[in-house]
């Protein structure tokens, strides 16, 4: 901080003017102005570099927040570090934060353009400052306490330009099933076994008053979020992440979402109005309550996720997306989708209708992902029978652009479980739901019967549900019952055959190539890998299918290793 005295002798050239016998009253009353606005100004200059020397923590834009820590709480270094992250954050700002537990957090610091607040996990290599550092403080971070949104959530954002980082998630064996699913090895951690939250776990945008408060920019990776693990109707019945009010350019990757007491993801988009007749149906601007707009709905991403277990009953069905009401540039690309129970694993529900919000959805991108059932007991807890009635279930929506369902790969949704899988495109509804193109292309059933197959668009109640589809190049492998043969595409594959490298362990690589595919590049190029980065058709044939046959699992070497003397 600049002393009073450090003050005076910068100012010393100008105050030996006023001592000066020859200038005239009229100089020394200006050149005394001058001084005192230079004071002023240095007084500033100086309260805002002790400011940012708060703010910025370590001087270089670093803080540190440590549980238990006992020093001066600054955050100026490890020693010092805050004792959880306060609740004010400083835009420009990386928050290093060490394993620990931690009470909930709402992220709702003003914007500053797009500067960036960051909280991120520390590692060996990269923790900021070493003053004060020991390696012990690589571990995982853990929320699990509500946070003061009076909403019911463990994270509320609602304000923009965050990135949660919790860096790493364990890739011991290489396989998503073991390692995407091992709650201790990811970074961060938002916990809700204890039943704290139960609106969502983590939520985007919402408010106790229930306004639109979109939001924008945020990217979340390596989080575990766990649920409460909800077995009745009267649990908690909270949502595993929420976006609403059309919040857009968000991001959500390599994270494990699981256990969820309601849906793993409900997303809200622009609620635009729309009207029309069938075919011919046009989307109003986003909507607005209370004074305040919705956003626009656009440009989200869940990509290398691992999706697992949730919650529902007949009087209130779940999803693993309940996703609608203007929903644009949607992308799930390299998902595993394990155990979700309810009317689908991506569905259109909505308290809207086609003319009263649910509109105005499209494009979304569907592609890379993996949906399957372990077993029948694995939703003996829900209260609906279990099983989910489609892969993707579309209704009582309007799509103003694609659906691309694309190199996906549905492994056992047998009739056993109450379950069906492929695309219902239509439930019968009075509402004219019409869509834009469709495309199913690539993907690959085994052991799965029931398969909602639809070669052609659909109608009901005088309505069709689309302008046009191209289900072609689709798989069945060891089907039970006949839904492959009811593909009249001719360029569909049938095998009685088992495809994968080793199914009782989930390992969905293939053992061998498909029957070859279509390439997708010229609808959109990202498909053109599978989700370990292996290019489709490097081979010279274009796998069917979630993966590429080929795929080699590259084992990533060890992160945070010490040597430690015996």
């Amino acid at each position: 901080m600049t002393s009073v005295y450090s003050k005076r002798q910068q100012l010393a050239p100008f105050l030996s003017l006023l001592c000066r016998p020859r200038l005239n009253p009229q100089m020394r009353a200006m050149i005394g102005k001058l001084v005192l606005i230079l004071f002023v100004l240095l007084c500033l200059f100086a309260v805002h570099d002790r400011a940012y020397g708060a703010a910025g923590c370590d001087g270089s834009g670093n803080c540190y927040v440590r549980a238990g820590a006992s020093g001066s709480k600054s955050g100026a270094d490890w020693t010092n570090a805050y004792a959880d992250l306060p609740s004010s954050l400083t835009r420009g700002v990386t928050y290093y934060v060490a394993a620990g537990t931690y009470q909930g957090h709402l992220f709702n610091d003003p914007d500053s353009g797009t500067s960036v607040i960051t909280i991120q996990a520390p590692t060996v290599a990269n923790h900021g400052t070493s003053t004060g550092w020991s390696s012990s403080y690589v571990g995982q971070a853990v929320w699990n306490t509500a946070d003061t949104s009076q909403v019911g959530d463990i994270w509320t954002f609602q304000t923009d330009y965050y990135t949660i980082n919790g860096v790493y998630r364990s890739t011991a064996t290489g396989s998503p099933y073991v390692d995407w699913q091992l709650e201790s090895g990811y970074g961060f951690k938002v916990d809700n076994s204890g039943a704290v939250a139960c609106n969502a776990d983590v939520d985007l945008g919402d408010n106790s008053l229930s306004i639109p408060m979109p939001v924008h920019n945020i990217t979340i990776q390596y989080l575990d979020v766990n649920g409460s693990h909800a077995s009745t109707p009267s649990g908690c019945r909270e949502n595993g992440l929420t976006g609403m009010w059309g919040s857009h350019d968000y991001t959500v990757q390599n994270s494990y979402i699981h256990n969820t007491g309601l849906t793993i993801l409900f997303l809200r988009g622009e609620h635009a109005s729309c009207s029309g007749s069938s075919g011919n149906v046009t989307c109003g601007s986003p909507g607005s309550l209370s004074g305040q707009s919705y956003g626009s709905g656009q440009n989200i991403l869940f990509q290398n996720n691992y999706f697992y277990s949730n919650y529902s009953e007949a009087s209130q069905h779940a999803e693993g997306c309940s996703c609608s009401e203007g929903l644009q540039n949607l992308t799930f690309a390299y998902n595993y989708w394990q155990d979700i129970s309810g009317t689908a694993d991506i569905a259109t529900a909505s308290g809207a209708d086609w003319n009263n919000g649910n509109g105005g959805n499209g494009p979304w991108y569907i592609y890379g992902n993996v949906f399957f059932e372990s077993s029948c007991a694995a939703f003996n807890k829900q209260g609906d029978g279990g099983g989910v009635a489609g892969n993707f279930y579309k209704w009582d929506t309007t799509f103003i652009a694609p659906i691309y369902f694309v190199n996906n790969t549905a492994y056992n949704f047998p009739a056993s479980c109450n379950s069906y899988s492929g695309m219902l495109l239509n439930d019968s509804s009075s509402y004219p739901a019409p869509a834009t193109a469709v495309y199913v292309i690539d993907n690959l059933w085994d052991e799965a019967a029931q398969i909602n197959i639809n070669d052609s668009c659909p109608s009901s109640g005088g309505y069709v549900s689309c302008t046009s589809i191209s289900w072609t190049y689709n798989a069945y492998f060891q089907s039970p019952d006949n839904s492959g043969s009811n593909d009249s595409d001719p360029n569909k594959q049938i095998s009685s055959s088992n495809p994968f490298v080793n199914v009782g362990s989930y390992n969905f690589q293939l053992a061998a190539d498909t029957a070859n595919g279509a390439s997708t590049n010229s609808l959109f190029s990202a498909n053109g890998t599978d989700l370990t980065g292996n290019t489709r058709g490097s081979d010279g044939v274009w796998d069917r299918g979630a993966y590429q046959y080929g795929t080699t699992v590259v084992l990533q070497p060890p992160s945070n290793l010490q040597i430690v003397s015996p």
